[in-house]
């Protein structure tokens, strides 16, 4: 049996319904804030500036994970240009006026590298 009357009942309704708008409206700032701040971070991670050296060469790549195959340098490339490098160290004119085509995937760093050394 309660002792309370309905005016206090619905007075603890009111306050009730009221903190739960206010509880709502702090989860839903929170939310928006982790969003935003999650959009940012996106953002920031979306173009990677990736540095590389080969064969006394700097070449600068963005890396893109969105953009699939082609956002990134494969492990593949390294070692390729792990290989030119040792080439080119033995003979520094091995890649001179030569004709390279490079078929592979990703941002392109082994024709890049090879350009560099003087290909077309």
């Amino acid at each position: 049996v309660s002792t309370q009357s309905t005016g206090d009942f619905q007075e603890k309704k009111v306050n009730m319904a009221s903190r739960q708008g206010l509880l709502r409206s702090i989860i839903e700032e929170g939310v928006r804030r982790q969003a935003k701040t999650k959009s940012q971070s996106n953002e920031e991670q979306k173009a990677v500036e990736s540095k590389y050296q080969w064969c006394g060469r700097e070449i600068s790549i963005s890396e893109n994970k969105e953009n699939g195959v082609a956002g990134s340098v494969w492990s593949s490339c390294s070692a390729v240009c792990s290989h030119i490098q040792s080439e080119f160290e033995a003979n520094s004119q091995t890649f001179e006026n030569k004709k390279v085509i490079e078929l592979g995937a990703g941002t392109g760093l082994a024709g890049i590298l090879l350009s560099k050394l003087g290909n077309t």
